[in-house]
């Protein structure tokens, strides 16, 4: 992670779908705040909520208000932005797609400039072109498709596009810090 100028503690951002990274996302937070940042993940108790906005808000305003903004791409997709104080945000090339509540994230975090980390779990990354060829064929995926889609638009984007794959916690650690 860069550290800022001046002693003014760098607030995190961790994005990703929650329910299938607990003991990482839990992890990474306590190893972060040890090195003295101070880490914001939506299902932590310390994570700033304004109770007059959605959930979804919640997080897109804490994006904004982070000095960095660390990606983790796992197995799931997650649920698609349903706020309100933001407007829904369709892709511009695919005007009819809604997306999911973490790619917003990473299109604030990118159009915001924010230093941004990426990290894919390897097994994920591996699939990446089995899946994309599956997917031509027309055969069933195991893996939401949505997903990959993601993972793709991440890849090419102009910036903020550096990939680091990880298989497990001491991985995913050892990049970050």
């Amino acid at each position: 992670m860069t550290s800022g100028a001046g002693s003014k503690t760098q607030r995190i951002f961790l994005s990703s779908t929650c329910l299938d990274l607990e003991d990482l996302r839990s992890g990474l937070k306590e190893s972060l705040e040890e090195m003295g940042y101070q880490v914001w993940g939506s299902e932590f108790p310390d994570f700033p909520v304004d109770s007059n906005l959605h959930s979804h808000d919640n997080c897109l305003r804490n994006v904004e208000r982070a000095d960095q903004y660390v990606l983790i791409i796992n197995d799931r997709y997650g649920a698609l932005y349903d706020g309100s104080a933001y407007p829904k945000r369709p892709l511009r090339e695919d005007p009819e797609r809604a997306i999911s509540i973490t790619w917003y994230e990473y299109l604030r975090a990118v159009e915001l400039r924010k230093p941004i980390r990426i990290l894919v779990r390897e097994r994920i990354w591996d699939q990446r072109r089995a899946f994309q060829a599956t997917r031509k064929a027309g055969a069933d995926l195991d893996l939401p498709a949505e997903l990959f889609d993601f993972l793709e638009f991440v890849c090419h984007q102009e910036r903020a596009n550096w990939i680091n794959h990880f298989r497990d916690f001491p991985e995913a650690k050892n990049i970050l810090t």
